[in-house]
Protein backbone atom coordinates (compact mmCIF):
# COMPACT_ATOMS: atom_id res chain seq x y z
CA UNK A 1 0.00 0.00 0.00
CA UNK A 2 2.52 2.36 0.94
CA UNK A 3 4.98 4.15 -1.47
CA UNK A 4 5.61 6.74 0.88
CA UNK A 5 8.07 6.65 3.31
CA UNK A 6 9.68 10.37 5.34
CA UNK A 7 13.69 11.50 5.74
CA UNK A 8 15.00 9.89 8.58
CA UNK A 9 17.79 11.23 10.39
CA UNK A 10 21.30 11.14 8.71
CA UNK A 11 23.32 7.75 9.02
CA UNK A 12 27.23 7.52 9.31
CA UNK A 13 27.79 4.95 7.03
CA UNK A 14 30.62 2.56 6.95
CA UNK A 15 31.85 -0.31 4.99
CA UNK A 16 30.40 -3.54 5.77
CA UNK A 17 33.98 -5.80 6.10
CA UNK A 18 34.03 -9.40 4.59
CA UNK A 19 33.60 -12.31 6.85
CA UNK A 20 35.82 -14.83 7.92
CA UNK A 21 36.01 -17.61 5.76
CA UNK A 22 34.52 -20.71 6.90
CA UNK A 23 34.60 -24.07 5.42
CA UNK A 24 30.76 -25.48 5.82
CA UNK A 25 30.30 -29.33 5.25
CA UNK A 26 27.78 -30.40 2.99
CA UNK A 27 24.20 -29.47 3.27
CA UNK A 28 25.14 -26.10 5.00
CA UNK A 29 25.89 -22.83 4.04
CA UNK A 30 27.85 -19.68 5.79
CA UNK A 31 26.18 -16.96 7.81
CA UNK A 32 28.98 -14.48 9.42
CA UNK A 33 31.63 -16.95 10.64
CA UNK A 34 29.10 -20.03 11.17
CA UNK A 35 27.69 -23.01 8.90
CA UNK A 36 24.02 -22.62 9.11
CA UNK A 37 21.62 -26.43 7.75
CA UNK A 38 20.29 -24.99 4.15
CA UNK A 39 17.57 -28.18 3.98
CA UNK A 40 14.67 -27.20 5.03
CA UNK A 41 13.82 -24.57 2.39
CA UNK A 42 10.01 -24.29 1.95
CA UNK A 43 8.26 -26.92 -0.09
CA UNK A 44 6.43 -25.58 -2.94
CA UNK A 45 4.26 -28.64 -3.54
CA UNK A 46 2.70 -27.53 0.04
CA UNK A 47 1.02 -25.05 -1.82
CA UNK A 48 0.10 -26.41 -5.29
CA UNK A 49 -3.15 -26.81 -4.21
CA UNK A 50 -3.97 -23.40 -2.44
CA UNK A 51 -6.38 -21.08 -4.57
CA UNK A 52 -4.96 -18.28 -6.78
CA UNK A 53 -1.30 -19.39 -5.97
CA UNK A 54 -0.63 -19.70 -9.52
CA UNK A 55 -2.90 -17.69 -11.00
CA UNK A 56 -3.52 -13.57 -11.03
CA UNK A 57 -1.49 -12.03 -8.19
CA UNK A 58 -3.73 -9.52 -6.29
CA UNK A 59 -1.67 -6.98 -4.53
CA UNK A 60 -1.98 -3.68 -3.49
CA UNK A 61 1.16 -1.01 -3.70
CA UNK A 62 -0.93 2.12 -2.53
CA UNK A 63 0.83 4.45 -0.71
CA UNK A 64 0.54 6.16 2.58
CA UNK A 65 1.73 9.22 4.26
CA UNK A 66 2.63 8.26 7.75
CA UNK A 67 5.71 5.77 7.69
CA UNK A 68 6.39 6.93 11.40
CA UNK A 69 7.49 3.14 12.92
CA UNK A 70 7.13 3.14 16.75
CA UNK A 71 8.73 -0.47 17.03
CA UNK A 72 8.80 -0.05 20.92
CA UNK A 73 12.78 -1.41 21.86
CA UNK A 74 15.56 -2.17 20.14
CA UNK A 75 16.57 -5.56 17.93
CA UNK A 76 17.46 -7.28 20.94
CA UNK A 77 14.38 -6.97 22.88
CA UNK A 78 12.55 -7.58 19.45
CA UNK A 79 14.18 -10.88 19.07
CA UNK A 80 13.30 -11.73 22.89
CA UNK A 81 9.83 -10.79 22.16
CA UNK A 82 9.64 -12.88 18.84
CA UNK A 83 9.89 -16.10 20.81
CA UNK A 84 6.72 -15.89 21.95
CA UNK A 85 3.55 -17.13 20.43
CA UNK A 86 2.10 -14.70 18.29
CA UNK A 87 -1.56 -15.44 17.87
CA UNK A 88 -3.73 -16.62 20.72
CA UNK A 89 -6.38 -19.20 19.30
CA UNK A 90 -9.33 -17.07 20.18
CA UNK A 91 -8.13 -14.99 17.34
CA UNK A 92 -8.44 -18.12 14.43
CA UNK A 93 -4.99 -17.47 13.67
CA UNK A 94 -2.65 -20.65 13.42
CA UNK A 95 0.40 -20.52 14.72
CA UNK A 96 3.50 -21.47 13.43
CA UNK A 97 5.83 -23.42 15.78
CA UNK A 98 9.11 -22.24 16.15
CA UNK A 99 10.51 -25.71 13.85
CA UNK A 100 7.99 -24.92 11.09
CA UNK A 101 8.95 -20.94 11.58
CA UNK A 102 12.79 -21.82 10.66
CA UNK A 103 12.10 -24.29 8.27
CA UNK A 104 9.92 -21.66 6.14
CA UNK A 105 12.51 -19.36 6.44
CA UNK A 106 16.12 -20.91 6.26
CA UNK A 107 17.62 -22.03 3.26
CA UNK A 108 18.40 -20.79 0.01
CA UNK A 109 15.27 -19.81 -1.02
CA UNK A 110 14.70 -17.81 1.77
CA UNK A 111 17.93 -15.90 2.65
CA UNK A 112 20.35 -13.17 1.44
CA UNK A 113 21.72 -14.86 -1.95
CA UNK A 114 23.80 -13.44 -4.24
CA UNK A 115 21.90 -12.17 -8.06
CA UNK A 116 23.31 -14.74 -10.04
CA UNK A 117 26.87 -13.05 -9.51
CA UNK A 118 28.07 -11.42 -12.57
CA UNK A 119 24.26 -11.47 -14.42
CA UNK A 120 22.56 -10.39 -11.59
CA UNK A 121 23.90 -7.10 -9.75
CA UNK A 122 26.54 -4.09 -10.88
CA UNK A 123 29.49 -2.25 -9.13
CA UNK A 124 28.22 -3.56 -5.22
CA UNK A 125 31.23 -3.15 -3.66
CA UNK A 126 31.00 0.22 -4.38
CA UNK A 127 28.44 1.04 -2.11
CA UNK A 128 29.31 2.12 1.49
CA UNK A 129 25.96 1.09 4.02
CA UNK A 130 25.83 0.03 7.54
CA UNK A 131 26.65 -2.77 9.31
CA UNK A 132 24.26 -5.25 8.07
CA UNK A 133 23.22 -3.63 4.82
CA UNK A 134 23.14 -5.71 1.50
CA UNK A 135 23.16 -4.27 -1.88
CA UNK A 136 22.52 -5.93 -5.02
CA UNK A 137 21.33 -8.89 -3.10
CA UNK A 138 18.59 -11.32 -2.81
CA UNK A 139 17.08 -10.93 0.09
CA UNK A 140 13.69 -12.99 -0.14
CA UNK A 141 12.91 -15.88 -2.82
CA UNK A 142 9.73 -18.01 -2.33
CA UNK A 143 7.14 -19.78 -4.99
CA UNK A 144 4.55 -18.18 -2.80
CA UNK A 145 3.09 -14.85 -4.70
CA UNK A 146 5.09 -11.55 -2.90
CA UNK A 147 2.01 -9.44 -1.58
CA UNK A 148 4.82 -6.54 -0.01
CA UNK A 149 7.59 -5.68 2.04
CA UNK A 150 7.94 -2.81 4.66
CA UNK A 151 11.39 -1.91 6.09
CA UNK A 152 11.77 -1.18 9.87
CA UNK A 153 13.96 -0.25 12.20
CA UNK A 154 14.57 -3.67 13.11
CA UNK A 155 14.25 -5.63 10.13
CA UNK A 156 12.05 -5.75 6.73
CA UNK A 157 8.65 -7.29 6.73
CA UNK A 158 7.56 -9.85 3.66
CA UNK A 159 4.22 -10.20 3.52
CA UNK A 160 3.87 -13.21 1.39
CA UNK A 161 0.43 -14.76 0.27
CA UNK A 162 0.85 -17.48 2.95
CA UNK A 163 2.49 -16.04 5.75
CA UNK A 164 4.52 -12.79 7.19
CA UNK A 165 8.08 -13.05 7.90
CA UNK A 166 10.55 -10.47 9.60
CA UNK A 167 13.97 -11.13 8.29
CA UNK A 168 17.04 -9.02 9.04
CA UNK A 169 18.77 -6.51 6.30
CA UNK A 170 21.11 -9.28 4.71
CA UNK A 171 18.11 -11.71 4.56
CA UNK A 172 18.55 -14.10 7.34
CA UNK A 173 15.10 -15.01 8.84
CA UNK A 174 13.91 -13.72 12.86
CA UNK A 175 10.32 -14.72 12.48
CA UNK A 176 7.79 -16.39 10.35
CA UNK A 177 4.00 -16.57 11.18
CA UNK A 178 1.92 -18.59 9.10
CA UNK A 179 -1.58 -17.25 7.66
CA UNK A 180 -4.44 -19.04 7.90
CA UNK A 181 -6.28 -17.77 4.40
CA UNK A 182 -4.75 -16.39 1.29
CA UNK A 183 -3.26 -12.77 1.91
CA UNK A 184 -4.72 -10.35 -0.64
CA UNK A 185 -3.13 -7.26 0.49
CA UNK A 186 -0.95 -4.97 3.58
CA UNK A 187 -0.36 -1.34 4.80
CA UNK A 188 1.34 0.20 7.35
CA UNK A 189 -0.55 2.59 9.90
CA UNK A 190 0.93 4.19 12.59
CA UNK A 191 3.17 1.77 13.60
CA UNK A 192 0.91 -1.78 12.64
CA UNK A 193 0.81 -4.06 10.22
CA UNK A 194 -2.62 -4.38 8.63
CA UNK A 195 -3.52 -7.91 6.35
CA UNK A 196 -5.86 -8.09 4.79
CA UNK A 197 -6.83 -12.15 3.33
CA UNK A 198 -9.99 -13.17 1.19
CA UNK A 199 -12.53 -12.64 4.36
CA UNK A 200 -11.02 -10.70 6.56
CA UNK A 201 -8.15 -7.80 7.82
CA UNK A 202 -5.88 -8.12 10.63
CA UNK A 203 -4.22 -5.17 12.86
CA UNK A 204 -1.06 -6.73 13.88
CA UNK A 205 1.57 -5.25 15.81
CA UNK A 206 5.30 -4.79 14.25
CA UNK A 207 6.97 -5.60 17.28
CA UNK A 208 6.04 -9.44 18.25
CA UNK A 209 3.76 -9.87 16.04
CA UNK A 210 0.76 -10.39 18.10
CA UNK A 211 -2.95 -9.77 16.80
CA UNK A 212 -4.88 -6.22 17.93
CA UNK A 213 -7.71 -6.69 16.16
CA UNK A 214 -9.29 -8.93 13.40
CA UNK A 215 -12.69 -8.10 11.44
CA UNK A 216 -14.34 -9.87 8.94
CA UNK A 217 -14.93 -8.04 5.75
CA UNK A 218 -18.50 -7.89 3.72
CA UNK A 219 -16.63 -9.55 0.94
CA UNK A 220 -12.72 -10.21 -0.04
CA UNK A 221 -10.78 -7.65 -0.61
CA UNK A 222 -8.03 -7.58 -3.86
CA UNK A 223 -6.58 -3.96 -3.11
CA UNK A 224 -6.48 -1.94 -0.13
CA UNK A 225 -4.86 1.43 1.03
CA UNK A 226 -5.61 3.56 4.84
CA UNK A 227 -7.22 6.98 4.00
CA UNK A 228 -6.08 9.60 7.07
CA UNK A 229 -7.96 9.03 10.41
CA UNK A 230 -7.10 5.31 10.28
CA UNK A 231 -9.91 4.37 7.71
CA UNK A 232 -9.77 1.18 5.43
CA UNK A 233 -10.54 1.26 1.91
CA UNK A 234 -11.02 -2.29 0.43
CA UNK A 235 -11.68 -3.04 -3.07
CA UNK A 236 -13.83 -5.72 -3.50
CA UNK A 237 -14.53 -7.11 -6.99
CA UNK A 238 -15.81 -5.03 -9.77
CA UNK A 239 -18.93 -6.70 -10.16
CA UNK A 240 -19.87 -6.44 -6.84
CA UNK A 241 -22.41 -3.84 -6.66
CA UNK A 242 -20.92 -1.81 -3.98
CA UNK A 243 -17.24 -2.82 -5.13
CA UNK A 244 -15.32 -0.32 -2.51
CA UNK A 245 -15.77 -1.18 1.59
CA UNK A 246 -14.43 1.71 4.08
CA UNK A 247 -13.43 0.01 7.66
CA UNK A 248 -12.80 2.39 10.70
CA UNK A 249 -9.58 0.56 12.04
CA UNK A 250 -9.88 1.39 15.03
CA UNK A 251 -13.83 -0.40 15.99
CA UNK A 252 -13.46 -2.84 12.53
CA UNK A 253 -17.27 -1.10 12.24
CA UNK A 254 -18.05 -1.17 8.41
CA UNK A 255 -18.34 2.47 7.66
CA UNK A 256 -19.85 2.77 4.16
CA UNK A 257 -20.51 0.46 0.85
CA UNK A 258 -20.16 2.46 -1.76
CA UNK A 259 -21.16 1.99 -5.12
CA UNK A 260 -18.54 2.65 -7.51
CA UNK A 261 -17.39 0.59 -10.63
CA UNK A 262 -14.02 0.45 -10.77
CA UNK A 263 -11.72 -2.01 -12.31
CA UNK A 264 -8.24 -0.53 -10.13
CA UNK A 265 -5.01 -1.99 -10.64
CA UNK A 266 -3.25 0.26 -8.00
CA UNK A 267 -5.01 2.06 -5.64
CA UNK A 268 -2.92 4.66 -3.16
CA UNK A 269 -3.96 7.57 -0.50
CA UNK A 270 -2.83 11.35 -0.99
CA UNK A 271 -0.49 11.82 1.87
CA UNK A 272 -1.87 13.67 4.70
CA UNK A 273 -5.36 13.08 3.54
CA UNK A 274 -8.44 11.33 2.45
CA UNK A 275 -8.35 11.35 -0.75
CA UNK A 276 -7.21 8.41 -2.75
CA UNK A 277 -5.66 7.58 -6.31
CA UNK A 278 -6.47 4.66 -8.37
CA UNK A 279 -4.97 3.41 -11.65
CA UNK A 280 -6.23 1.23 -14.20
CA UNK A 281 -5.35 0.41 -18.40
CA UNK A 282 -5.49 4.37 -19.53
CA UNK A 283 -6.93 6.21 -16.47
CA UNK A 284 -6.24 7.89 -13.13
CA UNK A 285 -8.74 8.25 -11.08
CA UNK A 286 -8.78 10.76 -7.69
CA UNK A 287 -11.34 9.44 -5.09
CA UNK A 288 -12.15 11.08 -1.58
CA UNK A 289 -13.58 9.94 1.69
CA UNK A 290 -15.83 11.24 3.03
CA UNK A 291 -16.52 11.95 6.67
CA UNK A 292 -19.13 9.19 6.31
CA UNK A 293 -16.90 6.60 4.59
CA UNK A 294 -18.32 7.06 1.40
CA UNK A 295 -15.74 7.01 -1.24
CA UNK A 296 -16.84 9.42 -4.19
CA UNK A 297 -15.29 10.29 -7.68
CA UNK A 298 -13.67 14.30 -7.45
CA UNK A 299 -12.05 13.47 -11.40
CA UNK A 300 -10.93 11.31 -13.56
CA UNK A 301 -7.51 11.88 -16.25
CA UNK A 302 -6.41 9.50 -19.15
CA UNK A 303 -2.83 8.55 -19.66
CA UNK A 304 -1.39 5.98 -21.77
CA UNK A 305 1.61 5.01 -19.95
CA UNK A 306 1.32 2.55 -17.33
CA UNK A 307 1.72 -0.55 -19.99
CA UNK A 308 0.62 -3.20 -17.62
CA UNK A 309 2.41 -2.57 -14.65
CA UNK A 310 1.25 -1.38 -11.36
CA UNK A 311 4.32 -0.68 -8.75
CA UNK A 312 4.85 3.20 -10.54
CA UNK A 313 3.28 5.84 -9.18
CA UNK A 314 5.18 7.92 -6.81
CA UNK A 315 4.24 11.19 -5.42
CA UNK A 316 5.70 14.69 -5.86
CA UNK A 317 5.44 16.14 -2.35
CA UNK A 318 5.58 19.95 -2.21
CA UNK A 319 4.15 20.81 -5.36
CA UNK A 320 1.44 18.39 -5.08
CA UNK A 321 1.86 16.71 -8.11
CA UNK A 322 1.68 12.83 -9.16
CA UNK A 323 4.48 10.76 -10.94
CA UNK A 324 3.47 8.17 -13.81
CA UNK A 325 5.86 6.08 -15.47
CA UNK A 326 7.05 8.38 -18.66
CA UNK A 327 7.98 10.97 -15.94
CA UNK A 328 4.90 12.78 -16.81
CA UNK A 329 3.87 15.18 -13.56
CA UNK A 330 -0.23 15.26 -13.00
CA UNK A 331 -1.82 17.85 -10.61
CA UNK A 332 -3.61 16.55 -7.70
CA UNK A 333 -5.57 19.50 -6.89
CA UNK A 334 -5.88 21.52 -9.54
CA UNK A 335 -7.62 24.73 -8.90
CA UNK A 336 -10.32 23.31 -11.96
CA UNK A 337 -10.60 19.71 -9.56
CA UNK A 338 -13.35 19.78 -7.54
CA UNK A 339 -16.41 17.18 -6.17
CA UNK A 340 -19.17 17.86 -9.11
CA UNK A 341 -16.50 19.74 -11.57
CA UNK A 342 -17.22 16.61 -13.82
CA UNK A 343 -13.78 15.32 -13.83
CA UNK A 344 -12.60 17.07 -16.71
CA UNK A 345 -10.27 19.88 -14.62
CA UNK A 346 -8.63 17.11 -12.11
CA UNK A 347 -5.68 15.62 -12.49
CA UNK A 348 -3.82 17.88 -15.77
CA UNK A 349 -0.45 16.74 -17.15
CA UNK A 350 1.77 19.84 -15.51
CA UNK A 351 5.18 19.23 -16.67
CA UNK A 352 7.65 15.75 -17.05
CA UNK A 353 10.51 15.30 -14.14
CA UNK A 354 12.80 14.99 -17.76
CA UNK A 355 15.22 12.87 -17.13
CA UNK A 356 14.04 9.70 -19.15
CA UNK A 357 15.40 9.44 -22.60
CA UNK A 358 13.41 8.72 -25.79
CA UNK A 359 11.72 5.19 -25.10
CA UNK A 360 12.48 5.30 -21.51
CA UNK A 361 9.74 4.43 -18.88
CA UNK A 362 10.38 3.93 -15.27
CA UNK A 363 9.07 0.02 -14.12
CA UNK A 364 9.24 1.30 -10.27
CA UNK A 365 8.19 4.55 -8.77
CA UNK A 366 8.62 5.81 -4.65
CA UNK A 367 9.90 8.57 -3.25
CA UNK A 368 10.93 10.07 0.36
CA UNK A 369 8.09 12.14 0.95
CA UNK A 370 10.59 15.27 0.88
CA UNK A 371 10.46 15.94 -2.79
CA UNK A 372 13.02 13.22 -3.70
CA UNK A 373 11.93 10.80 -6.17
CA UNK A 374 13.19 7.04 -6.93
CA UNK A 375 12.78 5.34 -10.07
CA UNK A 376 14.07 2.50 -11.90
CA UNK A 377 14.43 2.98 -15.51
CA UNK A 378 13.96 0.60 -18.17
CA UNK A 379 16.18 1.18 -20.68
CA UNK A 380 14.34 1.50 -24.88
CA UNK A 381 14.04 -2.02 -26.34
CA UNK A 382 14.91 -3.76 -22.68
CA UNK A 383 11.98 -5.87 -21.23
CA UNK A 384 11.78 -5.91 -17.05
CA UNK A 385 15.81 -5.42 -16.88
CA UNK A 386 16.88 -7.99 -18.86
CA UNK A 387 19.38 -5.67 -20.39
CA UNK A 388 19.62 -3.70 -17.73
CA UNK A 389 17.76 -1.19 -15.40
CA UNK A 390 19.37 1.89 -14.21
CA UNK A 391 17.91 2.95 -10.49
CA UNK A 392 17.65 7.31 -10.30
CA UNK A 393 17.56 9.30 -7.42
CA UNK A 394 16.25 12.69 -8.31
CA UNK A 395 15.47 15.53 -7.03
CA UNK A 396 12.34 16.81 -7.79
CA UNK A 397 12.68 20.27 -7.63
CA UNK A 398 15.68 20.83 -9.87
CA UNK A 399 14.36 17.90 -11.75
CA UNK A 400 18.12 16.30 -12.40
CA UNK A 401 19.34 13.10 -11.40
CA UNK A 402 21.32 12.84 -8.21
CA UNK A 403 22.62 9.32 -8.53
CA UNK A 404 22.12 6.62 -10.37
CA UNK A 405 23.55 2.83 -10.48
CA UNK A 406 22.71 0.02 -13.68
CA UNK A 407 21.66 -3.16 -11.93
CA UNK A 408 20.86 -6.24 -14.48
CA UNK A 409 18.06 -8.65 -13.28
CA UNK A 410 17.73 -11.68 -14.77
CA UNK A 411 14.17 -13.11 -15.99
CA UNK A 412 12.74 -9.95 -13.94
CA UNK A 413 8.86 -9.72 -14.41
CA UNK A 414 5.97 -7.56 -13.01
CA UNK A 415 7.22 -5.74 -10.14
CA UNK A 416 4.70 -5.76 -7.25
CA UNK A 417 6.17 -3.83 -4.44
CA UNK A 418 8.45 -0.90 -4.57
CA UNK A 419 10.47 0.75 -1.38
CA UNK A 420 12.64 2.72 -0.62
CA UNK A 421 14.83 1.47 2.92
CA UNK A 422 16.05 5.32 4.50
CA UNK A 423 18.41 2.66 7.21
CA UNK A 424 20.33 1.17 4.22
CA UNK A 425 19.44 3.79 1.65
CA UNK A 426 18.42 0.96 -1.11
CA UNK A 427 15.36 1.06 -2.78
CA UNK A 428 13.79 -2.84 -1.99
CA UNK A 429 12.02 -4.20 -5.35
CA UNK A 430 9.78 -7.12 -4.93
CA UNK A 431 9.04 -8.90 -8.07
CA UNK A 432 7.98 -11.78 -9.98
CA UNK A 433 10.83 -14.23 -11.72
CA UNK A 434 10.52 -16.78 -14.39
CA UNK A 435 12.70 -19.34 -13.94
CA UNK A 436 15.05 -19.60 -16.55
CA UNK A 437 13.52 -22.54 -19.46
CA UNK A 438 10.27 -22.87 -17.49
CA UNK A 439 7.09 -21.64 -17.47
CA UNK A 440 7.00 -21.68 -13.51
CA UNK A 441 7.69 -18.16 -11.48
CA UNK A 442 8.91 -17.07 -8.18
CA UNK A 443 8.76 -14.48 -6.10
CA UNK A 444 12.04 -12.13 -5.42
CA UNK A 445 13.07 -8.92 -2.61
CA UNK A 446 15.81 -7.62 -3.88
CA UNK A 447 17.78 -4.64 -2.66
CA UNK A 448 19.37 -2.21 -5.25
CA UNK A 449 21.38 0.85 -4.44
CA UNK A 450 22.02 3.91 -6.46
Amino acid sequence: MRILLPAVAALVLVGCSDPPTVHCGPGTFQFEDVCLPVDASIDSTAIDTREDVTGEVPTEVGAEADASLETGGDADALADALDTDAFDAEDGATDAPDSAAEAADVGPDSTAETLDAASDSADADTFEAPPGCTTASVLSSSKVPLIEAFPLETGILVVQQDQVRLISRDGSPLKAVAWPRLITAAALDSGRLIVVDKAAFRVVSTVDFSTISETFTADTCTLAAVTSKSRLVCLTSSASETPLLTYDLKTGVLLAKSKLYTSAQTLRPVPGTDELVAAYYANLVLYSVTSAGYVTTVGTAGVSDFYGTIAVLAFHTPTDHLVTPNGALHQLHAPTCFPGAGGGGCLPKDGVLGTLATGERFVGLTDDGANTVYGLVEKSGGYYCETGCTLQQIDGTKRVVVSQKTHTISSMRMITSFRRDPVCNTILVGHQRQEPGTLEYSYRLTALDY
